[in-house]
């Protein structure tokens, strides 16, 4: 990642007009990224089942929020649909990332993305950093 933030980085000082398209690419492969680091996670700790069946095992104290969040939430149940839910969150992240990202290239050309315009109803800017974030 980091050879890919300073090629990324020198490229946007470098063609100014076109930082959003190349910012755009690296978006693209940031989402891959963290995919392929989640999938080489679970196969690491011995793939799906045997990851699920060691965090059943986690005792429950394992699972609590931190403070504030242990008044208002339950704790994590620790197994394999708290797994799923993980993987389910980046698959999430990395469609939505995937999305956002088709959807700046085709408004930018268009004038209707207005990257930093917080004042304007009717720019995608707002929308898409709310969503995103």
């Amino acid at each position: 990642m980091v050879p890919l933030y300073a090629i990324q980085s020198w490229l946007s000082l470098r063609f100014h007009t076109a930082r959003l398209y190349i910012d755009s690419v690296r978006d693209l492969y940031e989402a891959y990224v963290i995919q392929s680091f989640v999938y080489y996670l679970m196969e690491l700790l011995g793939g799906q089942e045997a990851l699920a069946e060691t965090l059943r095992h986690k005792p429950r104290e394992e699972g609590l929020h931190t403070f504030p969040l242990n008044w208002v939430l339950e704790p994590w149940e620790l197994g394999l649909d708290f797994m799923l839910q993980c993987k389910h969150g980046v698959l999430q992240y990395v469609v939505m990332k995937t999305l956002a990202t088709l959807i700046i290239a085709v408004l930018e050309p268009l004038g209707l993305y207005g990257e930093g315009e917080f004042d304007s109803w009717f720019k995608a800017y707002p929308y898409i950093s709310f969503g995103m974030n």
